[in-house]
């Protein structure tokens, strides 16, 4: 089979590519009307947009995308690392994409989408509730996107609703609380994908063309966009990591379910329920009524046993030690489990794993004088815009005198992060501007603690800003803050999401940060005249894009840009070679056959380009050293190969740069 077939053209079609173009435009626009997506991505996307008007173009999807050329175009398709902090002690790694990369990562979690739509539609179990964040689906040959399919609040919404269904005092029902491990960071795609290949039709499978070096594909390149880490990556508003998380835990559901079915013997359990957001996983048992507590609780046991060893055994996925039970028929149990609804979050990224809180500092002392009751939340009617600002000014009154503290007792103080939410609605915002409202907030806000902002950076600066003497104290604070903690620079980067970058001086102190740095340049590069390079050595397209028509090329490329993001320079050397070696091989375009050429052959070649005499002696010497590199060769009873250092394998790079400026730049 030719190599030609193993790339991403052999599966993705052009419809996919601008259907994937039209979603994240889509969440693009929404930026302009709803604050949620004032975050650091899109507010990148958006100053990215105008710079690639012929993304959408065929010509774009055939050169780059279908022959996996993108590979090589590190300034076009990148992804940055960077951090931000849990909402406890924790850090989260978070990632930076480029608007062609999370295009292509659109486009391939349409393709699942698609792929997988039978099975997921097929599937709607009495037993089983599942959500994320959107609702991405197929209609009519095409994706249905709309506020209601890519915002996450609705779907967040109803699955509380469903679980405040279940928040009574039956005497005979517990509740499971699933707390899965890193999940996102634990979530195996190797599986996820065998997983599909097995639940899938044949007939659907042969129709997309997915088969095992699909699987291939699919599996390194999401490897390459989190550079070489396990899972999936964690970014502001991701649909596609969203639904994929949702995805693998599809499978995770009919483990549950037949964990349950298995461990509880006939008649034990009258009904059963799972309810689940992504990764937030409830399970509601019923149990007979001829069941003592302790025969209950023993099942309990050996049931959760069974669910933590399947997952494990079948998704790879570790189950924490903060996996709740509750037990709504006690007044303090069913409380805790009511706070523990609360404490989830429908977006990735924002505050997730709430529960953690108790480890965390930032919890305020005092607890509001509407504390969230059993009788507030069970079957509480969907909220008015008015009801939602009221809720919203109460909290802040309730705010106003309280500060941070480590008082981990005070997580079911009655504090209901939500209600601080509803600044996101726009008709919260509107009734916010009526004179009596603006009134009573310039009253809340007065001589604010602004340290309280890293509670809910996001929507405590949103308020902050409506109002003028708030919004001068707030910006005040943070110019004084010296950014050592990663919690500082969140602070100032939600911040600087909601006034469109403008303030000058606390981008500076960003920038003083060596990650944000890094993608500050390349906002930077987005608003600048000259359009930057492809980032393959340098080079121009139109010097380079000869490269798509070569497969084996754009292979050795992709490995070798892969293994230097994974740090593994003693076999990006060999990759680095090989690349080299083809090209110009290529550029000769010779009768030899590729295994006859040698270091001669490509010497002799350098020398009739007139490559200068110190390039090609570096070219030499990193045939020499691929010779004495362990990955190539074992080394001999008297030598031990050496492993390539970063800054070795820097020089020979720089090299191999200086041999390709020449034969295909300068000549």
């Amino acid at each position: 089979m030719s190599l030609t077939q193993f790339t991403f053209g052999d599966f993705l079609t052009y419809d996919i590519w601008c259907e994937a173009k039209k979603l994240l435009d889509f969440q693009i626009e929404q930026k302009a009307t709803n604050k949620h997506y004032n975050k650091l991505g899109f507010y990148y996307f958006e100053a990215a947009k105008p710079c690639f008007v012929a993304i959408g173009e065929e010509e774009y999807f055939e050169e780059r995308i279908k022959t996996n050329l993108f590979y090589a175009l590190q300034n076009e398709f990148y992804t940055l690392s960077y951090t931000i902090p849990k909402k406890s002690l924790g850090i989260r790694n978070y990632y930076f994409f480029s608007y062609p990369m999370m295009t292509l990562y659109y486009a391939v979690c349409l393709y699942l989408v698609k792929l997988t739509n039978d099975i997921v539609s097929n599937k709607k179990q009495s037993n089983v509730t599942s959500f994320y964040g959107g609702n991405l689906y197929y209609k009519n040959g095409g994706v249905v996107i709309n506020k209601n399919t890519t915002y996450y609040k609705n779907y967040y919404d109803d699955f509380k609703r469903h679980l405040n269904h279940f928040a009574k005092a039956e005497k005979n029902r517990y509740i499971i609380k699933l707390d899965i491990q890193n999940y996102y960071e634990s979530l195996c795609v190797t599986t996820l994908l065998q997983k599909i290949k097995s639940d899938v039709r044949f007939t659907t499978r042969r129709d997309m063309h997915f088969e095992e070096h699909t699987c291939d594909q699919l599996d390194f390149f999401l490897r390459f966009i989190k550079h070489n880490n396990t899972g999936i990556p964690q970014s502001d508003s991701n649909l596609a990591s969203s639904f994929i998380g949702f995805l693998y835990l599809f499978f995770g559901d009919n483990i549950i379910e037949r964990c349950i079915e298995s461990i509880a013997p006939s008649g034990h359990i009258n009904s059963f329920k799972i309810i689940r957001y992504v990764d937030d996983i409830f399970i509601i048992l019923d149990f007979s009524s001829t069941l003592t507590s302790h025969q209950k609780e023993a099942i309990i046991y050996h049931l959760l046993n069974a669910i933590t060893h399947a997952l494990h055994e079948e998704l790879k996925l570790g189950v924490n030690s903060k996996t709740r039970v509750f037990r709504p028929h006690d007044d303090v149990s069913l409380l805790e489990f009511i706070h523990a609804i609360g404490d989830i979050s429908g977006e990735m990224g924002e505050d997730e794993q709430q529960e953690e809180s108790i480890e965390g500092p930032l919890c305020p002392i005092e607890s509001t004088s509407q504390p969230v009751t059993k009788e507030s939340v069970i079957d509480a009617p969907t909220l008015t815009a008015l009801e939602k600002t009221d809720r919203l000014l109460n909290f802040l009154a309730h705010l106003k005198n309280q500060h941070l503290n480590y008082r981990p007792e005070d997580l079911y103080g009655g504090i209901s992060y939500d209600d601080l939410k509803n600044i996101f609605d726009s008709r919260v915002r509107s009734l916010l501007e009526k004179k009596e409202n603006k009134e009573k907030l310039s009253f809340l806000l007065n001589d604010f603690n602004y340290e309280l902002c890293r509670m809910q950076p996001h929507a405590l600066i949103c308020i902050l800003l409506l109002n003028s003497y708030s919004a001068i104290g707030l910006l005040t604070y943070l110019k004084a803050l010296k950014p050592n903690t990663v919690y500082d620079i969140n602070l100032l980067l939600t911040y600087l999401c909601q006034v469109n970058f403008k303030e000058k001086s606390l981008k500076k102190i960003l920038k003083s940060n060596f990650n944000m740095r890094a993608i500050f340049e390349k906002i930077k590069e987005c608003k600048s005249a000259t359009k930057p390079c492809t980032g393959y050595y340098k080079l121009p397209y139109e010097r380079i894009k000869w490269i798509k028509n070569q497969p084996a090329l754009v292979e050795q490329i992709k490995l070798r840009i892969h293994n230097e993001r994974a740090d593994s320079y003693s076999v990006s050397l060999n990759l680095l070679l090989n690349e080299l070696q083809l090209i110009c091989y290529l550029q000769e375009n010779t009768v030899t056959e590729l295994k006859n050429y040698d270091h001669t052959r490509v010497d002799r070649f350098l020398e009739g380009r007139g490559v200068r005499t110190e390039t090609k002696t570096k070219v030499a010497n990193l045939f020499n050293r691929r010779n004495n590199n362990g990955i190539s060769h074992p080394g001999s009873l008297y030598h031990t190969p050496t492993a390539v250092s970063k800054a070795e394998y820097l020089d020979y790079q720089q090299g191999v740069h200086d041999v390709l400026q020449h034969i295909l730049l300068d000549n």
